[in-house]
């Protein structure tokens, strides 16, 4: 089975729970697998919906974003690939930056 996204952004999110709040209503579109959102305070906060192999109306989308007291804008922006280098992906994986560093301040 085969996932397809729908891109659009979200006017209006100030906070945390502005966001939670679209999250969960579009979370309950028929359809819906999952739900991205990086929140641009004020701005145009742009979303990614994973849905299967059944269409989901965007109409639909825009209802529950709408019902969240949210408006929904138009696809205005390109979700890009993130690159992945294989070495970092295969030596680094689990870690942070935090990992890296000395524990005690100076390593002299």
């Amino acid at each position: 089975m085969m996932n397809h996204q729908e891109l659009f952004s979200v006017e209006g999110l100030m906070c945390g729970t502005c966001l939670v709040e679209v999250l969960e209503r579009l979370h309950r579109v028929d359809g819906v697998e999952d739900v991205g959102i990086s929140l641009r305070v004020g701005g145009r906060s742009p979303v990614v919906v994973v849905r299967g192999e059944a269409l989901v109306p965007p109409e639909a989308l825009a209802s529950a974003v709408t019902e969240a007291g949210f408006t929904m804008t138009d696809s205005s922006f390109r979700a890009l690939p993130v690159r992945q280098d294989p070495d970092n992906l295969r030596h680094d994986r689990g870690r942070t930056s935090a990992d890296r560093m000395p524990i005690g301040g100076n390593s002299k």
